[in-house]
């Protein structure tokens, strides 16, 4: 999801473990609402592939999130992306009844020219940071489905922070507006050159899917084995969607670096970032979020 493409580089911090892979088919099921999991359990893609430890859970049955993204305190989320100057507004993002509600505004890119309201699970120093290197990360999430609407839950190395190069991008699910196509792409970078990345990465769902009512995204991230490269399988409701090697591109950085996630919403209208003004998007765009879970061995 980079749109500020000026990726630099890392040494590394926290690592969890987990991950599998999947085919893809079947139904789509939607919720109908919130619903708080008590007990979070692996989805049977996940223990079969050997990741069924929470490693890191988030049910926003509370808020934790860190007033600023510098904070050296460990909290589960720090707002912005670090290499962007400026961070959300705290009015962009807020936890209620047991949801984490993130939204860009017309207002807010105005005043601090940010095309997106993002959290992430690291300090904008690296450090202290959530991070693992494989295992199934899901997040049950909706958002508005209007002209504009970029959501986005993806990952990057904490080893991208300090200065390590090349570095990877794994975009666990991105939305285009009203579209029901599935976005999940791997990438490359050499900081801001974008050396590679997965295809085909539009996977098509349901015909009635509807992105504005809750969803599970998901993605498994499974290690190379017995000569087999390094997989990730993208699911919607437990149902996989596609899959992508990651040890298929040159310099191929995603099995030494330790990743990170981000939960955001960005304007833009066909993969256009910062043309509120001109595009046609609705003054507000918002994300919810249930919970999020990454399961590892």
């Amino acid at each position: 999801m980079r749109t500020i493409l000026g990726i630099i580089l890392c040494l590394a911090c926290v690592s969890l473990m987990g991950c599998s892979a999947s085919n893809l088919g079947g139904l789509v099921s939607t919720d109908s609402s919130a619903q708080q999991s008590t007990q979070a359990l692996a989805p049977s893609q996940a223990s079969s592939a050997g990741f069924s430890t929470l490693v890191f859970d988030d049910e926003f049955n509370s808020s934790s999130i860190a007033q600023a993204s510098t904070s050296t305190l460990t909290e589960n989320w720090y707002p912005g992306i670090w290499y962007e100057n400026a961070g959300p507004s705290s009015s962009q993002y807020s936890v209620s009844s047991g949801v984490l509600n993130l939204t860009w505004t017309r207002s807010s890119w105005s005043k601090n020219g940010l095309c997106d309201a993002s959290l992430e699970s690291t300090s904008a120093y690296g450090t202290p940071n959530h991070s693992f290197r494989y295992g199934y990360v899901e997040v049950r999430a909706k958002w508005d489905t209007v002209t504009g609407a970029w959501p986005a839950i993806w990952l990057l190395p904490v080893q991208g922070i300090q200065g390590q190069s090349p570095t990877g991008e794994i975009d666990v699910f991105e939305g285009q507006g009203q579209s029901t196509n599935y976005y999940g792409t791997l990438h490359t970078w050499n900081e801001s050159d974008q050396l590679w990345y997965s295809t085909p990465n539009t996977f098509a769902t349901p015909s009635a899917t509807d992105f504005s009512q809750w969803h599970t995204y998901g993605l498994l991230w499974t290690p190379p084995s017995g000569g087999k490269p390094g997989k990730i399988t993208w699911y919607l409701d437990n149902v996989a969607l596609g899959s992508a090697n990651t040890t298929s591109s040159a310099n191929s950085p995603f099995d030494t670096q330790n990743y990170f996630l981000i939960l955001g919403i960005q304007e833009g209208v066909n993969w256009n970032t910062c043309q509120p003004l001109t595009d046609g998007s609705p003054t507000s765009i918002s994300m919810q979020v249930d919970w999020v879970h990454v399961f590892g061995s």
